[in-house]
């Protein structure tokens, strides 16, 4: 089902999604103990939000989240017993909070952004993202004006095979361009 308008007519407003999916797999020439045909339970959960601020005409704040869980029980197969099954479930998160505004005739954006994916309880990987543009314009030091337009990312992986131990990997990338 969706929802989703106006809070603050001209200034707020939200919108929220959330969706469920439910499959039953049967695989082919794989069997219950009891005979009867294998199948395994596979399922889908996804919820998405969104509230926009428009806070005057030339600025406005957006804020985003998307979540995702999914698993079941792997299906298994000819060669697998059908205690042999397991459980995988794995889940994402994508969020951003931006900022949009004019200047003049120019159309700003600034973005910070995250994507989190839990493939089991034990690793976990995340990416961030930012975008935008600094400047500076004076009339009195002309040579001391700049426009850059960035950007950055940086995915980590992370292993937590118990509360006290954890080792993360992680890169950053950005890109200036004056």
């Amino acid at each position: 089902g969706e929802l989703g308008g106006r809070l603050i007519p001209n200034k707020l407003w939200f919108y929220y999604s959330t969706r469920r999916r439910e499959e039953k797999v049967q695989t082919l020439n794989s069997f219950q103990d009891d005979g009867s045909p294998a199948a395994s339970d596979q399922f889908q959960y996804f919820h998405t939000a969104k509230l926009s601020y428009q806070m005057n005409p030339a600025n406005k704040f957006i804020g985003f989240v998307q979540y995702d869980r999914q698993g079941g029980m792997t299906p298994g197969d000819q060669f697998t017993s059908w205690d042999g099954r397991m459980y995988s479930p794995t889940q994402s998160t994508t969020s951003k909070i931006e900022w949009q505004t004019i200047r003049g005739n120019k159309f700003v954006s600034l973005q910070v952004g995250a994507w989190i994916w839990n493939v089991n309880r034990q690793w976990t990987f995340q990416s961030s993202y930012k975008d935008g543009i600094k400047k500076n314009n004076s009339k009195f030091f002309t040579t001391r004006n700049y426009r850059i337009a960035y950007f950055e990312t940086e995915p980590k992986i992370s292993f937590q095979p118990s509360a006290s131990f954890r080792i993360s990997v992680s890169y950053r990338y950005s890109e200036k361009k004056d």
